[in-house]
């Protein structure tokens, strides 16, 4: 009888724990780089929030400059009083402080 050529039995049933070791390692280090991505973006989107805030009382004190010939507002209530600002517009991230003497807006936290 002739002898059969033996066949190599391959299992490719799974992965390698090597396999699994690279893998896992990559989506550790693409994890780590999109966390510190999502963390800028959420500075950057507090300090645009804060230039808004700031640009707004800006524009309510000049209204209120116009239309009380030429008089400053006392405040920022004073602002919310006149119905120019829907609100003190401070969060946790900044606040925005106005001087009614001098009509200057000034703003710390996240806009510096």
């Amino acid at each position: 009888m002739l002898a059969r050529p033996r066949r190599t039995v391959r299992n490719d049933n799974g992965f390698t724990v090597t396999e699994l070791m690279v893998v896992t390692s990559i989506l550790g280090v693409l994890t780590g780089i999109g966390g510190l991505a999502a963390g800028d973006i959420t500075e950057r989107g507090h300090a645009t929030a804060c230039e808004a805030a700031k640009q707004s009382v800006k524009a309510a004190a000049a209204a209120y400059f116009v239309d009380h010939h030429s008089t400053r507002a006392a405040s920022i209530d004073e602002l919310v009083g006149a119905e120019l600002l829907s609100g003190q517009p401070t969060t946790d991230w900044y606040t925005i402080a106005y001087d009614g003497t001098t009509g200057v807006v000034t703003a710390s936290g996240a806009c510096t």
